[in-house]
């Protein structure tokens, strides 16, 4: 493989890295978000006496 090969695949090894990590911050993000809105509703649910119900749950 030739030094412009070489360099043109690890320019675009870097670039899919880079895209991957940004997508991976992304979902990072959005599963907190999941979390705590799953959080939120199990807390309600609690307080209004339905905590037989969130035990139930399979997923």
């Amino acid at each position: 493989m030739s030094s412009t090969a070489k360099k043109a695949e690890v320019n675009r090894l870097v670039s899919k890295l880079v895209i991957l990590r940004k997508k991976r911050k992304r979902l990072d993000e959005e599963m907190v978000n999941l979390l705590k809105e799953d959080s939120e509703i199990v807390e309600k649910l609690v307080s209004v006496g339905e905590k037989k119900k969130v035990q139930g749950l399979s997923v």
